[in-house]
C-alpha cells in the first residue's frame, strides 16, 4: 500500500469511489468533476487544501483531504474515505497520518477540527426525500462510520448540531403564530423587507449580534441589492431589532437560510418566532419547496423551528483534536 498526493487527474477514481460509497451512513451528494475540484483543489489566499490517496496494486482505494488555515490556527479535516472492501486494514489511519505530517510542521496550527467553519462545504442529501439537499455538513455524521473512526484517532466531541427539514410549499400561519403577530403589533413590533431609505439601526444590530459572518453577508447583500434587497427585518417602529433572510430560492428548490438574529434588548418577546414565520411565508410566496437548516443541540433557537414543525433529520458532532500536547 502506498500513500501519495491526490492529483486532479485522479478525478474518475475518486468520483467512482465516492458515489459507490453512498448509502444510509454516507449521505453526501453524488460527486461530479466540478464538485471534485471545488472540494479538493480550489485554494484561496486564506487557506490551502491538502489531499492524499491510498493505492493498492496501483488502484486508488481511499483518500483523505483537509484544509490548512493558519490564521485560525486550525487544520480542518474534510474527509477520509476508504473503499468498503479495504476498510479495517489501517488504510484510513495512514491517510490521516499523511495529512498530519503536513500540518504538524506548521507552527500556527494547534488543533484539527471537523466543524462547520471548514470552508469546504460538503453537500448532503436529506434521507427519505427526493434528493433534497443541504449545502453544508455541519460536522461528523453521528450515523456514519467516520464518527467512531475519529474517536479512535483521539478526536473528541465539543458540540452537537441538529439538522432540521420541512416542506414549505403549503405553509400557513398557525393560530398561535397569528395570535403572537397581533400581540407584537400592539407593541409596535412588525416585520418588513428592509427599506434603506426608511429603516435604521441595521449596522447597530450587526454589532450587537457580534458575528463577522452575518455582518459581512447581510451588509454586503444590502449594499449590492439596494432597494431590491430581500432582507427581512423585525422592527420596533422603524428601528431594526432583528433580521432573517435574505429570501432566496436555490436551484434545488431549497429556501436559502443564512440565520436569524435578534437584538439582545428584544430577546424573549417572541420576535424570533415572528420573523421566522414571516420567512417561511416569504419562501412559500416565491415557490420554495423545502427548507433545511441546522443549529446547536442546546441552542434556544431550536424551539422556534420545532414550533413550526421542522423535524430533525440528522445529528452531527463537532470534533477536535488538540495537537499542541503531542507536537514535536
Amino acid at each position: 500500500m502506498q500513500i501519495k498526493e491526490l492529483n486532479k487527474s485522479d478525478n474518475l477514481s475518486i468520483i467512482n469511489l465516492w458515489n459507490e460509497s453512498i448509502d444510509d451512513s454516507f449521505i453526501y451528494k453524488r460527486l461530479n468533476e466540478e464538485i471534485y475540484e471545488s472540494y479538493f483543489f480550489r485554494n484561496n489566499d486564506e487557506y490551502e487544501i491538502v489531499s492524499f490517496k491510498a493505492l493498492v496494486d496501483n488502484k486508488i482505494v481511499g483518500f483523505s483531504s483537509g484544509v490548512l488555515y493558519p490564521s485560525r490556527n486550525t487544520f480542518y479535516l474534510t474527509m477520509i474515505l476508504v473503499e468498503k472492501d479495504y476498510r479495517l486494514k489501517g488504510i484510513g489511519k495512514k491517510l490521516y497520518e499523511a495529512l498530519e505530517e503536513v500540518f504538524i510542521k506548521i507552527e500556527a496550527i494547534n488543533k484539527v477540527e471537523a466543524f462547520f467553519r471548514n470552508p469546504i462545504n460538503l453537500i448532503w442529501n436529506v434521507p427519505n426525500t427526493l434528493n433534497h439537499e443541504h449545502p453544508n455538513a455541519p460536522g461528523v455524521d453521528l450515523k456514519g462510520d467516520g464518527y467512531l473512526f475519529l474517536k479512535n484517532l483521539g478526536f473528541r466531541d465539543f458540540a452537537y448540531q441538529n439538522s432540521y427539514y420541512k416542506r414549505i410549499y403549503d405553509y400557513e400561519y398557525s393560530d398561535s403564530v397569528k395570535a403572537r403577530l397581533l400581540k407584537l403589533k400592539e407593541e409596535n413590533m412588525t416585520t418588513d423587507f428592509y427599506q434603506i431609505d426608511k429603516h435604521f439601526g441595521l449596522e447597530d444590530l450587526m454589532k450587537d449580534l457580534n458575528s463577522e459572518a452575518w455582518e459581512k453577508e447581510i451588509l454586503d447583500h444590502v449594499a449590492l441589492k439596494g432597494k431590491d434587497n430581500t432582507l427581512l427585518v423585525a422592527l420596533d417602529g422603524d428601528l431594526v431589532i432583528g433580521f432573517t433572510g435574505p429570501i432566496h430560492r436555490q436551484e434545488s428548490g431549497r429556501g436559502y437560510f443564512a440565520g436569524i438574529g435578534i437584538h439582545s434588548a428584544y430577546r424573549g418577546k417572541g420576535v424570533g418566532t415572528l420573523l421566522f414565520s414571516r420567512l417561511c411565508m416569504g419562501f412559500k410566496e416565491i415557490g420554495v419547496d423545502y427548507v433545511t437548516l441546522f443549529t446547536g443541540k442546546n441552542n434556544p433557537a431550536r424551539n422556534i423551528y420545532e414550533r413550526e414543525d421542522f423535524k430533525i433529520v440528522r445529528s452531527w458532532a463537532n470534533m477536535r483534536k488538540e495537537i499542541k500536547k503531542w507536537k514535536k
